[in-house]
């Protein structure tokens, strides 16, 4: 079983390189790749290298801002570390679920608690998908012509992102706000697929329902103390902010590297984000096949049809495969390492009673537990 499952996690990484493959024999225009990539300006290819390190560096400072006010401070080493073995299993799954769950298993090993863990990380995330949703704000506003001009669905594609992306600002604001409501949504979805029977073990339903409850007290930790601390919500803001410019800058770089100028770096890296937008709800690995039509799509008019699949090939090789080089490094240094005694981990503002409740009874996730009545009773 375990082989089988490797196996599965191997051709999910092989998955991009199957479809750049296949683009690269059915696109006409692909010719004489390895000249044009030796003819690429040797600056600005450095520029989009640094750019992607820059892109993690950025999310590390993001993760030692939320780790100091939340009373848990990381080394630099220690937090880099969680950051590229986040990315490493984000890039790993469908939807990038990965990433956070063994995030929270590192960190715990550590001795910080499973509660502290999350808040962090809900932290980061408010952080980047606040300021994406910023990023696609603009990019609408002033490239919506472009969008329409390129592909219609690529456009119907921005539109579902760019709900998936605000709608996960509100639920946020809502599991602040309005705790108790936005459980019993969440609890009465549950009951209706159990009602269908599209949900059948009642084991899976007990945990699903655990489950719930506790998100609802991690977002509201977070957002708690975002409002609370509004110092650490602008280094929070401000580190996600540069981590997202960084990335969308990375084929601005590109697009001059390969003697393109005729656009301007704020134009391209809208377009960009408009591109990240439309494919962070593909369930595959990276967002494979949509990653990569999206990018001849939406970059067909910045590129000419001989440097796009070049163009393509580079982006994908510093926004995809370095976080599985860099982050299989990060995995083998952090197994080679020993957990350390426990710090002191508790939140600044304290813990919220749905986090404890739901750590407490992890062991037991057949039970109903008083989770679901604290949640309810916040309302």
């Amino acid at each position: 079983m375990r082989k089988k499952a490797n196996w599965k996690k191997l051709l999910l990484v092989l998955l991009p390189l199957v479809i750049l493959g296949v683009m690269a024999i059915v696109d006409p225009n692909v010719k004489d790749i390895g000249q044009i990539l030796t003819q690429i300006d040797s600056c600005w290819f450095w520029a989009a290298i640094g750019s992607m390190l820059l892109f993690y560096f950025f999310d590390t400072c993001m993760y030692m801002v939320a780790a100091r006010y939340m009373r848990a401070p990381q080394s630099f080493g220690n937090a880099l570390l969680t950051t590229m073995l986040g990315f490493f299993y984000s890039a790993l799954t469908p939807f990038s679920f990965g990433g956070q769950p063994m995030q929270v298993l590192q960190m715990r090993q550590r001795g910080i608690t499973v509660g502290c863990a999350t808040s962090m990380l809900v932290l980061k995330f408010l952080g980047w998908q606040l300021v994406i949703t910023l990023f696609g704000v603009a990019g609408f506003v002033f490239l919506r012509n472009d969008i329409l001009q390129s592909h219609v669905s690529v456009f119907v594609m921005f539109a579902l992102g760019f709900v998936f992306y605000a709608l996960t600002v509100i639920v946020s604001l809502l599991a602040f706000l309005k705790p108790g409501g936005l459980f019993k949504i969440g609890d009465s979805v549950l009951h209706f697929l159990e009602k269908i029977r599209f949900l059948k073990n009642k084991e899976r339903i007990l945990r699903l329902h655990t489950i719930w409850a506790r998100t609802i007290g991690d977002y509201r930790d977070g957002v708690q103390f975002l409002l609370k601390n509004p110092t650490g919500m602008f280094f929070v803001f401000l580190f996600a902010a540069l981590e997202a410019l960084a990335y969308m800058s990375i084929t601005y770089f590109l697009y001059r590297g390969l003697g393109f100028h005729t656009r301007s770096m704020a134009h391209v890296v809208l377009l960009q984000s408009l591109l990240y937008i439309s494919t962070s709800f593909v369930p595959l690995p990276g967002a494979s096949f949509a990653s990569e039509g999206g990018f001849y799509l939406v970059f067909s008019q910045l590129f000419t049809p001989a440097a796009r699949f070049p163009a393509l090939l580079i982006w994908r090789a510093l926004t995809y495969y370095s976080a599985l080089l860099l982050g299989l490094v990060a995995v083998i240094v952090d197994g080679m390492r020993n957990p350390v005694t426990a710090v002191n981990t508790e939140p600044s503002s304290g813990r919220h009673d749905a986090v404890a409740a739901a750590e407490d009874t992890a062991a037991q996730p057949f039970a109903r537990t008083k989770t679901v009545e604290d949640i309810q009773k916040k309302s």
